[in-house]
């Protein structure tokens, strides 16, 4: 049994992907060292003169820390999120009728391309 824990981005996912994950496991980790330094600083990984302001902050109990490893967090999964969106929405609207076979093949082929199947400008019922 591996004991591992690492786990191992397939190489068919495309440069752009693994990016954006290796940033997702980035904000986790600092997540996971701040509740760490809450609970044993031991756990919490290399400990050195920049880790002990963390430490004295959390055994004081000082929520700021939890706070701003929160926002840090955010920031980044947001930026992440809004850079993903972009991909996923950049396709070129389509001017078919809602239900016409030329919509419904429009939507297919953008879901099979892992794109937004409604994008702005797309036609509507009320268009």
């Amino acid at each position: 049994m591996a004991t591992s824990r690492r786990t191992r981005i397939r190489k068919s996912c495309s440069p752009q992907l693994r990016k954006w994950l290796h940033r997702v496991t980035r904000a986790h980790a600092a997540l996971c060292y701040v509740v760490r330094v809450y609970g044993d600083p031991k756990k919490a990984g290399v400990l050195n003169s920049a880790n002990d302001i963390h430490v004295e902050r959390a055994a004081k109990g000082d929520p700021t820390l939890l706070h701003d490893a929160l926002g840090l967090a955010i920031e980044e999964l947001e930026g992440i999120k809004s850079e993903v969106c972009k991909e996923m929405d950049d396709s070129l609207s389509t001017k078919s009728q809602p239900g016409s076979l030329q919509k419904i093949e429009t939507m297919r082929k953008r879901a099979s391309e892992g794109k937004s199947i409604f994008i702005d400008g797309d036609s509507t019922l009320e268009t």
